[in-house]
């Protein structure tokens, strides 16, 4: 008796200590605040340090004494003792006691900012310790439950914001000039549209460039191709590690035939009579062809040289003959401008004009996009709805066509200039009317409204309270303090001072930002520990089931072993079969629940299918067994069998490892990414579907040289032998669709391709 009551004393005595220990040391995590409460002079001058310490020991001891108690109570009292385990374990994992010795050490040192971003950390993973004291070890309906109701009041949250970014607009724009410089940037654009629909007149006046000019244009424009390229492998061999070299120069050598056939088509020109004529009678230079083939030639030889020399693994002797090619190009591009410029005579001289005007429009277009882009922003409007870029871009093309003696494709190019110009001319009056609206609201409209929301944010921070099988969401104080700030601003708002109102409003949304990021992290970490708890019962489920397996197997071959070829199966052997076989169809009960958890949590493609596939094996050997067929066959099937439940088992504790060393985030080990915005983490990562993927292929390799081996007869009947070949096909397709699955899942982390490839 007096021993119970001692445990019970002991009990309250050490909760009360847990409760004012673990409250004292959260205050770590802002050295400079304990630095405020305690008289310290600064947080960097080490006065911190020893109390950081101590606090540590304090600690330490209550870990000490709470492993005691929960010892004591694991009789009397099991579920405190459970709770009590629970935060012990929580404790030791987190490592928490080391990194308060991190932190006095940084503060002992007078690196008061690097303590600071240490004892943040600290603080949340005592806090979570302290929230298992508080609470208990929550059944994982009671969490599952709590995630529900955090992910709704996500929900809910963006729902607010989303209501209060508009109403802050309202408030903003009464006091702004954003429409007045709507309506400039509106003229602006409209004198834009009468410069380009001038130029797009003269352009049409132009008559069709010479096909000679055009010819010269044309090779001209493969040169300024091959010099673009030339400059991406010159940028990628000064990046290249010595390793990569080689393909860099499988590139260049690539390029060197792009050159080699440049060379030749120039060559084919200036062996055109009509064409040297026409530019001798132009004044242009008649060696002008000759020349730009000459150097084209050159520029190819100098590519040929690079390759060699980085393939060899000499970047530097690669760059010499880079550079010769380069310039070499160049002098190519200026013979064949230079003949251009003669052979296109007046009409070339009046679209070169043109082309500079063009440019100038162009570069006009691009400033006045900058600031119709910020217009648009302080309007809050989508980005590409505003994207008078697009219009700039074509007048840079028509100007570029121009200056290559193609005045048709420049006009088109105009116009479709022109057309971005008038649908942006549109946009911007959607804009502007949207804009005048929210400025024009009705001051009482906008304050019931902004009344309304702040109720709705109160009751959503009453919903987001602790109850009592849980502490309150996180985020629940700013979203609080949002509603405080909304009733100030409809207040402001019905006394028609609209600028403290935005200032409330803004100060709002960054309340209820604070709470959404808060239940955001809080929703990603709850994910991620409900996912390693099904990753520890699935890996128990798949060790259970291997174990299970391993023994048939060795009694298969036990059998098999024992029987004599050609002889009929004796009636104990029978009997062991027909056992062996009531096994695997034990197990094959025990995959499919397994499998059915997988399918049901979603996240992973991969597993399910290669789970599935082990219980289409299961099944066959079941049948093998059944009809008495314990061979080679069935036995390599087992080992298949076996083998994919230890890459799966294997999977999963790596992905453990992953996700504890890395303190949880979901889909640990490469590739997996979190679960950001509340999206729900995978439970593996995309390089573990992978190494599934690849494993299974190899199976298939396997099993396929296997049946190739095998005969009707001992090893099964011919109907048997023919259905795993056909089940063997069915898989490799599987195994094709998910890899591509997964390529596609990778394809925005690929690399560019390598120039010239």
């Amino acid at each position: 008796m007096n021993m119970n009551i001692n445990v019970k004393s002991k009990r309250t005595a050490i909760f009360t200590i847990a409760m004012i220990c673990i409250m004292s040391v959260i205050a770590v995590e802002l050295p400079s605040g304990v630095a405020q409460t305690t008289g310290a002079k600064k947080p960097g001058d080490g006065s911190l340090a020893p109390k950081v310490r101590f606090t540590k020991r304090q600690f330490e001891t209550l870990v000490a004494e709470m492993t005691q108690v929960a010892i004591l109570l694991e009789k009397s009292d099991p579920q405190t003792a459970k709770v009590l385990t629970e935060a012990v374990n929580n404790a030791q994992s987190a490592f928490i006691a080391r990194e308060m010795d991190d932190v006095a050490k940084l503060l002992a040192q007078g690196l008061a900012d690097a303590a600071q971003r240490a004892g943040g950390p600290v603080g949340a993973k005592l806090r979570k310790v302290l929230d298992i004291l508080r609470h208990g070890v929550m059944s994982q309906a009671d969490r599952k439950k709590r995630l529900d109701d955090m992910t709704e009041a996500r929900e809910q949250i963006r729902k607010l914001i989303t209501k209060q970014e508009d109403l802050e607009k309202s408030s903003r724009f009464k006091n702004s000039k954003l429409a007045d410089e709507l309506e400039r940037i509106n003229q602006a654009i409209d004198d834009l549209k009468t410069k380009q629909k001038k130029l797009l007149d003269e352009a049409e006046k132009i008559p069709p460039g010479d096909k000679d000019v055009k010819k010269l244009s044309d090779l001209r424009d493969e040169v300024r191709e091959l010099i673009k390229e030339q400059g991406k492998i010159d940028a990628a061999a000064a990046d290249a590690p010595s390793r990569k070299l080689p393909m860099v120069g499988a590139a260049q050598k690539a390029l060197a035939g792009k050159a080699a056939k440049v060379q030749k088509k120039i060559k084919d020109a200036a062996a055109d009579k009509d064409l040297s004529k026409k530019l001798s009678d132009k004044g242009a230079d008649p060696k002008a062809m000759d020349k730009a083939a000459e150097a084209t030639g050159k520029a190819g030889k100098q590519m040929d040289k690079a390759s060699g020399e980085m393939s060899k693994g000499k970047p530097d002797a690669a760059k010499g003959a880079q550079s010769e090619a380069m310039k070499a190009l160049k002098d190519a591009d200026k013979a064949l401008s230079d003949a251009m410029s003669k052979a296109s005579g007046k009409s070339g001289a009046k679209a070169s004009k043109m082309a500079k005007d063009q440019k100038k429009l162009a570069d006009d277009a691009k400033k006045l996009a900058d600031e119709m882009d910020k217009a648009a922003q302080e309007a809050g409007a989508k980005p590409e709805k505003t994207d008078l870029a697009k219009s700039a871009a074509h007048m840079d093309k028509a100007s570029d066509k121009l200056k290559n003696g193609k005045p048709k494709d420049a006009a088109e190019e105009m116009k479709k200039a022109l057309k971005e110009l008038e649908e942006k001319k549109y946009e911007l009056a959607q804009l502007k009317r949207r804009t005048k609206e929210k400025a024009d609201k009705p001051k009482d409209e906008q304050a019931a409204e902004q009344t309304e929301l702040a109720k709705q944010t109160d009751e959503t921070a009453e919903q987001m309270s602790k109850t009592e099988k849980s502490a309150a969401m996180p985020g629940q104080k700013s979203a609080k303090s949002a509603a405080g700030k909304m009733s100030a601003a409809a207040e402001s708002v019905s006394k028609g001072d609209s600028s403290k109102a935005n200032e409330d409003q803004k100060e709002a949304l960054e309340d209820l930002k604070k709470a959404e990021e808060a239940l955001d992290e809080a929703i990603k970490e709850e994910q991620d520990a409900l996912q390693q708890e099904a990753l520890v019962k699935i890996d128990a489920e798949l060790q259970k089931i291997l174990n299970t397996q391993k023994t048939i197997s060795a009694a298969t071959k036990k059998v098999d072993s024992a029987h004599e070829a050609g002889k009929p199966f004796e009636r104990a052997e029978e009997l062991e079969l027909a056992k062996l076989a009531n096994g695997e169809a034990g197990l094959a009960k025990q995959v499919a629940a397994v499998l059915k958890k997988l399918k049901t949590e979603g996240t992973t493609a991969v597993f399910p299918a290669v789970l599935g596939e082990v219980a289409q094996d299961i099944a066959s050997v079941e049948r093998l067994l059944a009809d008495k067929k314990p061979g080679k066959l069935t036995q390599q099937v087992q080992a298949d069998i076996e083998q994919a439940l230890q890459d799966m088992i294997d999977a999963i504790r790596k992905e453990l490892s992953n996700r504890r060393r890395k303190g949880g985030g979901g889909g640990g080990g490469g590739g997996g990414g979190g679960g950001g915005g509340g999206k729900k983490p995978p439970l593996v990562s995309n390089l573990a579907e992978l190494k599934m993927l690849y494993r299974l292929q190899v199976q298939i390799q396997r099993r396929t040289i296997a049946l190739s081996k095998t005969k009707p007869g001992k090893d099964g009947t011919k109907k048997q032998i023919g259905d795993m070949h056909k089940k063997l096909a069915g898989r490799q397709s599987k195994v094709k669709a998910m890899t591509d699955d997964l390529a596609k899942k990778a394809k925005a982390n690929k690399p560019p391709a390598m120039p010239g490839r």
